[in-house]
């Protein structure tokens, strides 16, 4: 039986920020969805920065060579559509922070302000500019 991933999203338009947890084991296309969900939101806002929660049980794989390109192109596509280009991921653990790291440097360079972060309050911290 395979972990189904699973991407929840929330928006605090008092705070101008797009809240996104993931669990399990995240894919590429499960990526993309979670993404258009996000744009199809009547309350997005493409000046809000975004707050990515990875929770503990998520696994982090590497991004298989054949689908870089076409997650860097999507990624720059919603780059280009938001002012808010500060994302703030949270990992939990050193396993998903390596595995986070190494999937920035695969699609690198996109045109987001990226950083990763030990706990959901220094994130943020960041985006609110504390």
């Amino acid at each position: 039986f395979r972990e189904c991933a699973m991407f929840t999203h929330k928006i605090d338009k008092l705070q101008g920020i797009i809240f996104a947890r993931v669990s399990g084991t995240p894919t590429t296309v499960l990526m993309i969805d979670h993404i258009q969900n996000v744009l199809n939101d009547p309350d997005f806002d493409p000046k809000y920065n975004s707050i990515i929660v990875f929770e503990e049980n998520a696994r982090i794989a590497g991004f298989p060579k054949d689908e870089i390109e076409t997650i860097r192109r999507v990624l720059d596509g919603y780059a280009q559509q938001r002012k808010g280009r500060n994302w703030a991921i949270v990992a939990h653990n050193e396993r998903q922070e390596d595995f986070l790291k190494l999937n920035l440097e695969l699609i690198s360079p996109v045109k987001f302000n990226i950083r990763i972060f030990q706990s959901e309050e220094d994130a943020l911290n960041w985006i609110k500019g504390r």
